[in-house]
């Protein structure tokens, strides 16, 4: 059996490779269980030694059985043969490879044809090309290798199917390794039939082309497992099915759209992801990852999401449940439309990147092992329930936002640490309301911010479902930061800023945003709600009134008496 040795790559170079005149290409390593009839060398030029390789971008076809030899050093000895279904094929015999660079390897598939596995030795900077019209190119469990390669563009393996009517089929379970890891890419045009489980380990991969996507019609499941993979995914119409039927494992690596791909593709698979892996996104502007299959997280990964395509980022439309605790990060902005559940045990859930996470679920969410927000924003939208589950609910930095409901368990409280910041509202408008029951409380630390924006005779606020005392121990630590938007405040009008609360005495230790020369801002217990309002600074207290009148009093006598002189 083989193994392989894979390693991760960034895929940040990778998303302009859609405007490459050949895309790049490497491949994998696979599992093998049987015994191999026979291993054929790749040699084109007779019983020369070497592959014949320097005769540049000619041609050669796969049916012909003086381009296969088993002999290694090329030099045909042994009987050349057509490789068949239980045989390994190696590009290519002798030092070809090495002394000609530039050289491309076109093998030239016109029919059916089935190989236990690829090697491909790309020494050099050239690329094989597997094509043909009407082909179909058939690999078992040995699947296809990678190794040596120094190519930085261009594909080290490419395969299409030639006109668009070919297929590329796995057979059995297999391991893709590529350890070209400066630049080269396996390129996968022709459509796939997945029949047996395809591992895609190390390295880089284009799956798709730019006329036809890369619809799959196998059922075998897909796992990425430190591969970097970018789909080209050019219009709706054929960006679906990319995977196949077949369930789609996350165990490490990325998976991106090629930039500018205007097709925004739904991956209708069940998923899971147990181990750290990134979904960059890419793409159009607005054009973006939904999957709409159920998920399964497990073993305590950490998420990234780099997709700052659109709004929702990348998204999550059905039941997500937890197995572990999840932490997620990264730029980008990710949707959990769907139920976030978890196993029955108290699963977490962390945010700590500097982009968005989107839990808008009408009905909420069931997790219950809490939500901690370290960095970036958290933002809720949901009618009924709770968005962040059962659990207690963080904010040790970054920002908590949105118009839904947060309900944790009684005697679970939501917790504002200094220099995070509770944002109620979305674009300026709206209503946070927490659901809180028990003993809980709403526990604004010292140093933590409270930022309304205020408009007109409107404002966003803080409501509670019911009145309790829900800001028991808060009082004169949490900064009130307003901000003014569309007609900006309106200083003679006032705003509700907690609604259903009975806590007595409440006070900010600072009140900041406003005009403070001119007004001081006043925060006023009103019944079951707080209320602020602002009083006007430009009226002269009572003693600037009688120094005014004694002053014109003084001015009028002297007048009077200059008037008298004048006279005289």
């Amino acid at each position: 059996m083989k193994t392989l040795q894979m390693k991760k790559l960034s895929l940040r170079s990778f998303h302009g490779v859609a405007a490459l005149p050949a895309l790049v290409g490497a491949f994998f390593l696979v599992t093998g269980g049987m015994a191999h009839a026979t291993t054929y060398y790749w040699d084109v030029n007779g019983t020369t030694a070497g592959s014949g390789a320097n005769d540049g971008n000619t041609s050669h076809s796969w049916t012909t059985a003086a381009n296969f030899t088993p002999d290694s050093t090329g030099a045909h000895i042994g009987t050349s043969a057509v490789p068949g279904s239980t045989d390994d094929v190696v590009f290519s015999a002798g030092a070809g490879v090495t002394n000609d660079a530039n050289v491309a390897y076109t093998s030239v598939v016109t029919n059916t044809q089935s190989v236990q596995g690829i090697t491909l030795n790309a020494e050099g900077t050239g690329a094989l090309t597997l094509s043909g019209t009407g082909a179909n190119l058939s690999i078992g469990t040995d699947g296809v290798t990678v190794t040596g390669s120094t190519a930085t563009s261009g594909n080290v393996l490419t395969i299409t199917a030639g006109s668009g009517t070919g297929s590329f089929t796995l057979n059995g379970a297999q391991t893709w390794s590529n350890s070209d890891t400066t630049g080269g890419v396996i390129n996968v045009q022709s459509a796939v039939a997945i029949n047996g489980l395809w591992t895609i380990g190390g390295g880089n991969y284009l799956i798709g082309s730019a006329s036809k996507g890369a619809n799959d019609s196998g059922s075998g499941g897909v796992r990425i497992n430190g591969g970097n993979v970018v789909f080209q995914s050019p219009s709706a119409a054929v960006s679906n099915n990319l995977f196949g039927t077949g369930s789609v494992e996350f165990s490490g690596g990325s998976l991106a759209l090629v930039t500018g791909a205007s097709g925004a593709p739904t991956f209708t698979n069940a998923f899971s992801v147990d181990g750290n892996f990134t979904f960059a996104g890419g793409g159009a502007p607005g054009v973006s990852m939904t999957f709409a299959g159920a998920g399964i997280i497990s073993n305590a990964p950490t998420v990234t999401i780099s997709d700052t395509s659109s709004t929702a980022g990348t998204t999550f439309s059905n039941t997500v449940t937890l197995d572990s605790n999840v932490t997620f990060n990264g730029a980008g902005r990710s949707t959990f439309s769907g139920t976030v559940a978890d196993d029955g045990n108290a699963r977490s859930v962390t945010y700590s990147g500097t982009g968005t996470l989107n839990l808008t679920r009408s009905s909420g969410n069931t997790y219950t092992g809490g939500t901690t927000i370290s960095s970036g924003t958290v933002s809720v939208a949901n009618s009924t329930g709770s968005a962040t589950g059962s659990g207690a609910v963080a904010v040790n930095g970054g920002n908590f936002t949105g118009t839904g409901i947060v309900a944790p368990a009684a005697g679970k409280n939501v917790t504002v640490a200094s220099g995070a910041f509770l944002t109620p509202g979305t674009a300026g408008a709206g209503t946070l309301t927490f659901n809180l029951s028990g003993a809980s409380v709403l526990a604004l630390n010292t140093g933590s911010i409270l930022s309304l924006t205020l408009n007109g005779a409107s404002s966003t606020s803080i409501a509670f479902s019911s009145v309790g005392d829900w800001l028991n121990g808060s009082s004169g630590n949490a900064t009130l930061s307003l901000n003014s938007a569309g007609s900006g405040i309106n200083y003679a009008d006032t705003y509700t800023v907690f609604s259903n609360v009975s806590t007595g005495g409440f006070a900010f230790a600072n009140i900041t945003g406003y005009d403070t020369t001119d007004y001081s801002a006043v925060l006023s217990q009103i019944g079951n709600s707080y209320d602020l309002s602002f009083q006007a600074l430009s009226v002269p207290e009572p003693s600037t009134y009688m120094l005014f009148i004694s002053g014109f009093g003084v001015m009028l006598l002297l007048g009077l008496r200059r008037r008298s002189e004048t006279s005289l």
